[in-house]
């Protein structure tokens, strides 16, 4: 019986040993599942890096493609050509209003010399007519 109780005993050691076997293989599956969703989740971002890197260097080789020194110059020409029109837009102005001005004050002046020699006219004329009158007047009064 010692023997029977002897194999008991082991056989509960066993059940035990056996109770933390299972608890330890499910710790290490759950360990396992927790790595494996890691693993994917990393292969999953390293993809995505991937893709990623490969947008970046597409767009870098557009941007590379860009000619921003010809468009630059382009763009500056263009200006430097709106702003030399402006120039010679302003430059008329001025010439047109600098001909404007002189034929105004040309009219002005040729207005006024005219107002004189009308106002000079009429200073005669009044002169004449009224010597005229008086001239009238002292040979009505003679006779």
């Amino acid at each position: 019986m010692a023997k029977l109780d002897d194999i008991n005993k082991s056989l509960g050691d066993l059940e035990q040993e056996l109770d933390r076997l299972k608890s330890a293989s499910e710790m290490i599956e759950g360990v396992t599942r927790t790595a494996e969703q890691a693993a994917a989740e990393s292969a999953r971002l390293n993809q995505t890096a991937d893709e990623l890197c490969h947008t970046v260097g597409n767009l870098t080789d557009k941007i590379d493609r860009i000619d921003f020194h010809s468009r630059l110059d382009k763009l500056d020409a263009t200006v430097s050509g709106i702003n030399v029109a402006i120039q010679n837009i302003q430059g008329r102005f001025d010439t047109l209003e600098r001909n404007i001005k002189d034929d105004f004050e040309h009219r002005i002046s040729a207005l006024r010399e005219s107002l004189g020699k009308s106002h000079l006219l009429n200073l005669i004329l009044l002169i004449v007519i009224s010597l005229l009158a008086c001239g009238v007047l002292i040979i009505t009064l003679v006779k």
